[in-house]
């Protein structure tokens, strides 16, 4: 019983930073996609 329980403990920690690696991978995705936007509106100098 104990056992199956620490098991499901590491699987829902590998889920959540599956999870998270995602959602930063995301989060860094949209900052380069609007720090592009802004590059091409801004004039070059």
């Amino acid at each position: 019983m104990l056992s199956t329980l620490i098991l499901q403990n590491k699987a829902d920690l590998f889920n959540n930073s599956a999870k998270i690696e995602n959602v930063s991978g995301m989060i860094q995705q949209f900052l380069t996609n609007i720090g592009s936007i802004h590059g091409n509106r801004m004039p070059r100098s």
